[in-house]
């Protein structure tokens, strides 16, 4: 056997291996809870603390007047069957900027300052897994 055919095949080989993609290391689905609903900025959701992908809502804008970490901004309607405060829920998501903002209504300030996301496959059990 060659061995100087081997080596190479091997070296690539291992890179492969070696290699993690987005999807390898991003959770196909999230998990979160309902806050509130709002006409500039959709549904308030705080997401769950393992799921870092939320900003940290502040106290003026929170319910019960405390900072509130990983919150998310849906802004595309919910389902009747999450869209109450307090409903634990589960999604997928896409950052789409053309999307930011829900609704037009009629409110003197600037949306609030956590990440606008698209949320899909939105239901009250958890996300299937995904099928290579």
């Amino acid at each position: 056997m060659r061995l100087h055919l081997l080596l190479p095949s091997a070296l690539v080989f291992g890179a492969l291996l070696g290699c993690k993609h987005d999807v390898d290391t991003a959770p196909a689905c999230y998990s979160g809870t309902v806050l509130y609903g709002s006409c500039i900025d959709g549904f308030l959701v705080q997401v769950d603390e393992q799921y870092a992908i939320g900003q940290t809502l502040p106290a003026a804008s929170a319910p019960g007047g405390t900072d509130l970490p990983n919150v998310i901004a849906a802004v595309n309607a919910l389902p009747d069957s999450v869209g109450k405060p307090g409903q634990r829920f589960y999604f997928t998501y896409q950052n789409d900027p053309k999307r930011q903002a829900p609704y037009y209504c009629y409110v003197n300030r600037p949306p609030l300052p956590v990440p606008h996301l698209v949320l899909s496959n939105v239901a009250t059990t958890p996300c299937a897994p995904l099928v290579p």
